[in-house]
């Protein structure tokens, strides 16, 4: 959890899929969801999560994943419970990602819907 800012004030949050198989993972972009521990004018109102692979050969960055709002579908809502995650409002703005990872080095970046700032948290879990 920290201030999440504009352009390179982004939060980056890093992960690593070592082995040989893949790797089912949810990452998750918080904002609202953080209300009430946070007071709600000081979250991040609308985050929304890219997911990066390092391609090793070419030595850049490309994208594997994005979610603006999560939605509230129930193949999320169940995979967060089921790997212990606290719920979300169905209708909240934070982001939520369920995705299958090749082995590789990986970015999560947490910013804010129209250079948006507050304090959000990125959560990376394996899925069950």
């Amino acid at each position: 959890r920290n201030q999440v800012g504009a352009g390179s004030s982004m939060l980056i949050a890093g992960l690593v899929i070592t082995g040989d198989a893949p790797k089912k993972v949810l990452l998750r972009g918080v904002g609202p969801g953080l209300v009430p521990t946070v007071a709600e004018a000081l979250v991040l109102a609308n985050p929304t999560l890219q997911l990066n692979k390092l391609n090793t050969v070419t030595k850049t960055w490309e994208v594997v994943g994005a979610n603006d709002d999560w939605g509230g579908s129930a193949e999320l809502a169940t995979a967060m419970s089921q790997a212990g995650m606290g719920a979300l409002a169905a209708d909240s703005k934070d982001a939520v990602l369920l995705i299958e990872l090749q082995p590789g080095i990986y970015t999560a970046q947490l910013s804010g819907v129209g250079a948006t700032t507050g304090i959000g948290l990125v959560e990376i879990y394996e899925a069950p």
